[in-house]
């Protein structure tokens, strides 16, 4: 599954995460402008993901906020999956029978913030990690990618991201209300400013 070389980002302070503008205009965050200081915790999105032989966690920047990882769930329940590739991300998933904690695998991941869903209900799980991070924005991209029309799985026509145009416009700052008229997708480039999760914080 992952099929170009990993490298290890244990050491590594910096990340690149998506953020979607309902989150922002939800008042979940505030827009960010760089050089700001926030926290909150990291959520991801398998877009494949499968047993591995690896031994320990890796991680490789492919596009975006998309990684090819090799990870080790640490918190596994019927219900959500807690991975470490560098950096604890949660995912509320049914996991497949073959997710074991302790046991490395293979995935394509898209990293994203946490809406709320781990600041409201996920932190108080018993046995649930710490996963809350503090972090400075260093760069801003915005998703410039074309929408296109597309029939989803219900038979319903929907508008998705052309990935055959994939693009990226650098910006100072988010404006969720007005960019792309309030459907923004952002990738923030952040840095880890104490190297582990938080304790308090309000995400």
């Amino acid at each position: 599954m992952v099929s170009r070389p990993l490298k290890s980002i244990v050491a590594m302070n910096s990340l690149h995460v998506g953020v979607q503008s309902w989150i922002i205009q939800d008042g979940n965050y505030p827009d960010l402008r760089i050089g700001d200081l926030c926290h909150f915790a990291l959520e991801f999105f398998p877009n494949s993901w499968g047993e591995s032989q690896a031994a320990s966690i890796a991680c490789s920047r492919s596009a975006g906020s998309n990684y090819q990882v090799a990870a080790r769930p640490v918190f596994v329940t019927p219900s959500v999956v807690v991975l470490d590739f560098g950096w604890l991300a949660f995912r509320q998933i049914s996991p497949p029978k073959w997710i074991k904690a302790g046991k490395c695998i293979e995935a394509d991941v898209q990293v994203e913030i946490d809406p709320f869903f781990y600041k409201e209900e996920l932190r108080v799980m018993g046995g649930m990690p710490e996963l809350r991070y503090h972090f400075r924005v260093l760069g801003i991209e915005l998703d410039t990618t074309p929408w296109i029309s597309a029939v989803d799985a219900d038979g319903r026509t929907v508008q998705v991201r052309d990935e055959s145009q994939r693009s990226y416009l650098p910006v100072a700052e988010t404006d969720a209300w007005s960019d792309d008229d309030g459907n923004a997708h952002y990738i923030l480039e952040v840095e880890r400013i104490d190297g582990d999760a938080v304790e308090n914080g309000s995400s």
